[in-house]
């Protein structure tokens, strides 16, 4: 049974993932099933549209250092022996116009 369900999900180009959510679903009638079923199958392909929207806009990508940490990259320069320190001086407007 289980096979003929997924064969007739690919004849309706429904996906063999519906077939795994139908196991899924508790429901009370079969209109409350085929509902949970079909709404479930919506909200996947509207997901899937997004993304794939997304992914076409090319959009940019903001970076900032909020969550970076910066201990993976210095583990890596230690590692391989190429860690130098530098120092910065922090320079005043007055102290450049001088």
């Amino acid at each position: 049974m289980e096979i003929s369900l997924v064969e007739a999900c690919k004849k309706l180009h429904f996906g063999s993932g519906l077939a795994a959510k139908a196991k899924k679903i508790k429901a009370e009638t079969h209109v409350d099933f085929l509902l949970q079923l079909f709404t479930s199958e919506i909200e996947e392909r509207e997901r899937k549209r997004r993304n794939n929207y997304m992914k076409a806009a090319k959009f940019d990508i903001i970076k900032t250092f909020e969550n970076y940490t910066f201990e993976d990259r210095l583990n890596m320069l230690e590692n391989s022996g190429k860690l130098c320190l530098l120092e910065f001086s922090a320079y005043s407007a007055s102290s450049r116009q001088a």
